[in-house]
């Protein structure tokens, strides 16, 4: 179906008046009959009975019953036989395609039409097209489906035994041979001009180890404290707690207040269990004050367990301060102190400040003051204390889980101590105190990165004048789903939540599309826009590709979906338009179909930056490769090795002195070493190291081999990492792999010994796809992993995007208004500046845009792939990107 831009407003309003229309239930028939060599229902018609109900009750379309039965155009009779095919035309068309052994795509041919002419509508000679529709003859009839073969099947169709069916004839990725490296000889005491490092070895003692009867807790004020990375501990050392110790106990053994013990273990109460590890701080490096207690909270009996959390940890206020101007507010049935909050835009705290003796135990028709204030934000904040559901959160403020989803994308299923959740505020708030900051106008064009041009194709790209007398063609293939109108009761859509209705699900991308196109038209750019209904069906893809207006199209963008993109892409490659996969990780994508465009990076992108990123980042690192098996992805995970060898340093240096002092704390871990004795020889990440040499040359240093290290879990487990982790330099953890269970149970044991090794985690390839991950886990090993896309809410383009989409359409942007504003943006852009020169400067055009750089690489012929992946890493259980700068490879990565 195609929909003009200006139609589809109306298209959705007449389904909506139409929809209530309820047709007649129809029975369908047992009765099979063969004709032709395909088997039929043969369905009698009923009273009331209409072609489209009958398509309905047998998973048929109109068309099918129309191609079958002509006579039905005219109208049904009672009584009437029509013949409804037992497989329906989609599974038919799914099938084929998956069992050809060629590429091709459909068109349906109109009525007497011949296979000579549909050869000249796609510049085929006939007789491929009669190869590849072997049982169809001259004159066609109206709605038979014809097989186009496109040019790279040709020698399949000519039975050749040497034919390639796909585009790309050598494989994308190759491993190459690995260059066997010299062996060098250990180097010890390496003549060095640093000076000696001294380290501190001696074993922290409490004050006194015998245990007593625990004491009282003292009044702490607050149980719960806030984390406080920045609270020096005593290093290599927990203290593992015994029955009958509580927090104060154990605060005074050490001698150190019980806040500042709280401040360095997240989530520590006043009470502990038998087996804790806690970390404990250093008294004598403690030189900031204490940290402050939050003030006692107003007593209120009764609370929920989310309740109860919230007094301890009220919620960030994000208003602006001033004398408050009040509000009366009577409680209505089923709401909440905390709803009520949330829909004038104020805390918890706030009302009961302005209501002396208000407690959350609130009463239906008890009259609340409620402080008016102006606000900047249409959101408070709501800080989380411990561990708890999402759901939790939205039933404490009475809002939709799926709006508080909306408001917070890089949010999972379950929260974590010190995540900041945004609440939305209610309607109240904006009527009477929200005041939109008047934004900056969205940036015409956004700043592009400075990356040479091509020598070859500089003089060319150069000449950007824009081309104010060309009217583009541009076509949008999106999921609209419009058919799932037709039977929806009206009354009860509008009464109830929908939060899963799927032709809503894509109209952000729609309606991001038409902010870039608006801002493009203010540049001067001309162009016609064209919106299809294409979904998973490849029999609506197929009518789609019959519309004649779609072979001038400059540009597509879709499908969304894989089994209908490749019949539109091989359309689109014979037709050299250029046609955009916004969705897919599919690496084939981009090296498939001749004209096609992969916005998602591929993943032999991550090579080089991750290579550059640990060479800038953790210079100094001992690297880990951990594999769930040998063979899962064995090209892809040999060539991300090789990358991070080829930019490891084969050898480093360590102070002697370090090594030394090293080795006297494992000798005084055995009984029978005694102060003074030289150290034993000892194993350090898996190299013999003699201390009696290294008592010689304190003052230097020794070279050691720093070989990247290989970890198959499934038949190693994480042995190879235990017996070759640094405990003097970072320890970097590259994980590669997808597989939830696999990624859980090494994040589990990774955590278990994180207090003994410093360890830096890596996600590899695609974590943006796994979801309800431990967040404190990843929080603990500082995860970074590659992304697609990361949307920066305190960056102006954003803030400016938000308030634009707000003015248009009422609501709040989702992750397809982002993609479909930034694709529309880029792709018109560089046809607008170029033209016919797109496809040789698409990859000397990268630009910024919202969600992420595209910097696009050529594949095959006319096909390219974006090469940039935003890096995302995890610190203090909050979510950051890492700097570009910092992330793009540098052309040279020696030092």
């Amino acid at each position: 179906m195609i929909i003009n831009s200006q139609q589809l407003v109306f298209i959705f309003t007449l389904f909506f008046l139409t929809a209530s229309a309820q047709s007649v239930s129809v029975k369908t028939s047992e009765t099979i009959e063969s004709r032709n060599g395909h088997n039929y229902y043969l369905h009698q018609v009923d009273k009331g009975q209409t072609v489209y109900s009958i398509a309905k009750a047998y998973h048929v379309t109109v068309d099918e019953i129309y191609f079958e039965n002509p006579s039905a155009k005219n109208g049904l009779n009672i009584g009437q036989q029509l013949l409804i095919p037992t497989v329906n035309k989609e599974t038919q068309l799914n099938t084929e395609v998956k069992t050809t052994n060629y590429e091709f795509f459909y068109h349906i041919a109109s009525a007497n039409e011949t296979l000579k002419h549909i050869s000249t509508i796609y510049v085929i000679p006939v007789e491929y097209i009669r190869k590849a529709n072997p049982t169809l003859h001259d004159p066609l009839r109206e709605g038979e489906y014809v097989k186009v073969p496109v040019e790279e099947s040709f020698n399949a169709l000519d039975g050749k035994t040497n034919a390639q069916n796909n585009v790309v004839t050598t494989p994308p990725y190759t491993i190459p041979i690995p260059v066997k490296r010299p062996e060098k000889k250990q180097e010890s005491a390496v003549a060095s001009n640093q000076p000696v490092r001294q380290k501190q070895t001696e074993t922290p003692t409490a004050k006194n180890t015998t245990q007593k009867p625990a004491p009282p807790a003292k009044n702490t004020g607050s149980e719960f404290v806030t984390f406080d990375p920045g609270i020096p501990v005593i290093d290599d050392y927990r203290h593992v707690t015994i029955m009958g110790e509580t927090t104060q106990s154990i605060a005074d053994k050490y001698d150190i207040p019980i806040d500042v013990l709280k401040a360095a273990n997240p989530g520590l109460g006043n009470t502990v269990i038998k087996g804790d590890r806690l970390r404990v701080p250093d008294k004598t490096k403690l030189t900031t004050p204490e940290p402050r207690l939050e003030q006692p909270q107003i007593e209120t009996p009764n609370l929920t367990a989310v309740q109860e959390e919230e007094k301890k940890f009220p919620p960030t206020d994000t208003t602006k301060t001033q004398e408050p101007d009040i509000v009366k507010h009577v409680v209505k049935k089923q709401e909440t102190l905390y709803g009520i909050g949330r829909e004038y835009g104020v805390t918890v705290n706030e009302i009961l400040a302005v209501n002396k003796g208000l407690t959350p135990n609130i009463l239906i028709g008890q009259t609340i003051n409620i402080p008016k204030k102006k606000i900047n934000r249409q959101f408070i904040e709501h800080r989380v204390t411990s561990k708890t559901k999402l759901k939790n959160i939205a039933r404490l403020y009475q809002v939709d889980k799926n709006e508080l989803e909306v408001a917070n994308p890089a949010l999972d299923r379950w929260v974590y101590s010190g995540q900041i959740v945004r609440i939305p505020v209610g309607e109240s708030a904006l009527l009477f105190t929200y005041q939109p900051i008047e934004p900056r106008p969205i940036p015409d064009k956004p700043d592009e990165i400075d990356i040479p041009f091509s020598p070859e194709k500089s003089n060319v790209c150069l000449k950007n004048q824009p081309h104010f007398n060309r009217v583009f063609k541009l076509a949008l293939m999106l999921p609209l789903y419009l058919e799932d109108m037709d039977s929806l009761n009206i009354d009860r859509f509008l009464q109830e939540q929908q939060t899963s209705f799927k032709p809503f699900r894509f109209i952000g991308f729609y309606e991001g599309a038409l902010i870039a196109l608006d801002s493009l038209k203010k540049q001067g750019l001309q162009v016609e826009l064209f919106v299809y209904d294409v979904d998973q069906s490849l029999s609506k893809a197929t009518k789609v590709l019959k519309h004649p207006e779609l072979r001038e199209m400059d540009l597509i963008i879709g499908p969304l979906f894989p089994e209908c993109f490749h019949q539109v892409a091989l359309f689109a490659g014979n037709f050299n338009i250029p046609i955009v996969n916004p969705l897919t990780f599919r690496e084939e994508t981009a090296q498939n179909y001749k004209t096609a465009i992969k916005v998602k990076p591929g993943i032999a992108s991550q090579n080089k930056q991750l290579a550059s990123y640990l060479h800038t980042a953790y210079p100094d690192a001992k690297v880990f490769f951990i594999t769930q098996n040998a063979y899962e992805e064995a090209v892809q995970v040999q060539n991300m090795i090789n990358a991070l060898r080829e930019s490891n340093p084969d050898t480093y240096r360590v102070s002697n002195t370090d090594l030394y002092n090293l080795a006297v704390r494992i000798a005084m871990n055995k009984d029978h070493f005694s102060p003074g004795q030289t150290p034993p020889v000892f194993k350090f990440e898996g190299q013999n190291i003699y201390p009696d040499l290294l008592e010689q040359m304190l003052s230097d240093s020794t070279t050691l081999q720093n070989s990247l290290t290989r970890v198959e879990y499934q038949s190693d487990n994480l042995a190879p990492l235990l017996n070759n982790a640094s405990v003097l330099r970072p320890n970097v953890v590259v994980l590669y792999g997808n597989k939830k269970s696999f990624v859980l149970d090494v994040l589990n044991q990774l955590n278990e010994i994180r207090d003994t090794l410093n360890i830096k985690l890596f996600g590899v390839p695609t974590w943006e796809r796994l979801s309800d991950l431990n967040n404190t886990q990843l929080s603990n090993l500082n995860l970074t992993y590659f992304s697609s896309g990361y949307t920066d809410y305190e960056l102006p383009e954003i803030q400016h995007f938000i308030w634009e989409f707000r003015q248009r359409y009422s609501t709040e942007p989702d992750t397809y208004a982002y993609l479909g504003f930034d694709l529309t943006y880029y792709f018109m852009n560089n046809l607008f500046l170029f033209d016919d020169q797109f496809y040789d400067c698409l990859e000397n055009n990268p630009m910024h845009m919202l969600q992420s750089t595209y910097h696009f690489e050529r594949q095959y012929q006319n096909s390219f792939e974006n090469t940039f992946w935003n890096l995302l890493q995890y610190k203090n259980l909050n979510q950051y990107k890492v700097q570009d700068s910092i992330v793009t490879p540098s052309n040279n990565l020696e030092e």
